[in-house]
């Protein structure tokens, strides 16, 4: 079976720019200001979507470990 399914990441329009910076932030451990600055960069709705994903699942952690996010 052929997976037609491509992650937002990977798609032409995002620019190296927004990809670099994504790698230098971390989002999976950066503070949720730097995330929201990083969603508001987004280029495209996909994108967006791909980073709320990411803070939900931080948020939840969040929630879990009485952690701060």
């Amino acid at each position: 079976m052929h997976n037609d399914i491509q992650h937002p990441l990977q798609k032409p329009n995002v620019p190296a720019e927004f990809l670099a910076e994504l790698d230098r932030i971390d989002p999976l451990i950066c503070s949720r200001e730097r995330l929201v600055d990083l969603y508001r960069q987004a280029p495209d709705a996909e994108v967006r979507a791909f980073i709320v994903g990411i803070m939900d699942t931080r948020t939840m952690v969040s929630l879990i470990t009485e952690r701060e996010f």
